[in-house]
């Protein structure tokens, strides 16, 4: 009786992984809750080089990117110096509109209010950094690259943004 039961035990929990696999604590089918990330560069130059140029205090912007696709946002960077040290601060900057021009300052993009900067004084070069952001609800952002400090005239960065679409 003992050996039947079990047998009925383990007949049970084999359907029932076979049945429930792939479904999620609530039922729902996970391999459709799978969620679309994309990564884009936006320090992409019309030049086709993915690295901008941020001299000494010099201040630049990011391409402009759109927001509205997203649930979840990360950016990486990443900076290096070939003849000295880097000092730079990366702020998110956000808009209702995209920017009449790329790559320079616009009266609609500002850092949200109470929103911290990406980082305050980014001194390690050569090491990618990944970030959570948290941008408000607007349609479009870019990033505010400005050197401070001791930055070198021959800094460079790279950043990318990705977006974890909705469902």
């Amino acid at each position: 009786m003992k050996s039947k039961v079990l047998v009925l035990v383990l007949g049970f929990l084999l359907i029932t992984n076979i049945v429930f696999a792939g479904l999620d604590h609530s039922g729902r089918n996970v391999s459709e809750n799978v969620r679309d990330i994309t990564v884009a560069n936006v320090t992409q130059a019309s030049n086709g080089s993915v690295d901008i140029a941020v001299a000494t205090t010099g201040t630049v912007y990011t391409n402009s990117f759109k927001l509205n696709r997203g649930e979840y946002f990360e950016t990486s960077y990443y900076a290096v110096s070939s003849a000295g040290t880097i000092s730079l601060t990366i702020e998110l900057e956000q808009s209702f509109q995209s920017p009449t021009t790329e790559g320079v300052a616009d009266a609609t993009y500002t850092e949200p209010v109470n929103m911290s900067d990406i980082v305050t004084t980014l001194t390690t070069e050569g090491i990618w950094s990944h970030v959570a952001i948290s941008p408000v609800v607007l349609p479009y952002g870019r990033f505010k690259i400005t050197g401070t400090g001791a930055n070198n005239a021959d800094t460079i960065v790279n950043m990318k943004i990705s977006q974890q679409k909705n469902l």
